[in-house]
């Protein structure tokens, strides 16, 4: 399995607004409930526990940042 996605993580303020705002122009409001700051390793404890051994995560920070995780079942 390989998962990229979208974090706040470690995003300044005028980042995430400036990046809020594209959002918001592109695609309209996020889903309720959705999750924008996600950790590395929260996004690990939501992997391993269906099965999956993850082989490599990484914050990949260039403009916006997103997690990169691996695994293997």
């Amino acid at each position: 399995m390989i998962v990229v996605d979208f974090t706040g993580y470690r995003l300044g303020l005028g980042k995430k607004m400036k990046l809020g705002l594209r959002y918001l122009r592109t695609w309209g409001l996020p889903p309720r409930g959705g999750r924008n700051s996600m950790t590395p390793g929260e996004l690990v404890s939501l992997v391993e526990p269906v099965g999956f051994q993850v082989e490599h995560v990484e914050l990949l920070v260039d403009g916006a940042n997103a997690l990169y995780l691996k695994g293997i079942k």
